[in-house]
């Protein structure tokens, strides 16, 4: 017992006593109205606009648009790319989409969409 009360129980004051910073997150039913491509690593590399403004929820994301990290920052470049085509499919069919924004993670001011799915 006096092992945990003069090692671990300090250990756990000690770790309890920094805050972690929560990140905000929120999903967006919207469709896609432009997609961007840079040549350099600006926004992200890749981007897509959407209807409906990710800063409306998530005040310190930029407006209009997101981005998808296709530098392999936030992700890897692969899925990062991947992630853009599927934003190319709904903005050339019209469909709508379901993107899953984060705040904590952003691109020039523009935050990180980890999620996009295609729906009717």
């Amino acid at each position: 017992m006096r092992v945990y009360t003069y090692i671990v129980l300090p250990i756990f004051l000690v770790l309890g006593s920094f805050s972690i910073a929560n990140a905000a997150v929120h999903t967006i039913f919207t469709t896609v109205e432009a997609v961007s491509v840079t040549s350099d690593n600006s926004f992200g590399g890749c981007m897509a606009k959407l209807s409906e403004s990710p800063s409306e929820n998530l005040p310190s994301c930029g407006e209009d648009w997101v981005t998808f990290s296709c530098t392999g920052e936030f992700t890897d470049m692969a899925r990062g790319y991947k992630m853009l085509d599927q934003a190319q499919l709904a903005f050339i069919s019209q469909k709508s989409v379901i993107l899953r924004v984060r705040d904590d993670l952003s691109h020039d001011g523009y935050c990180f969409s980890e999620r996009i799915n295609v729906s009717n």
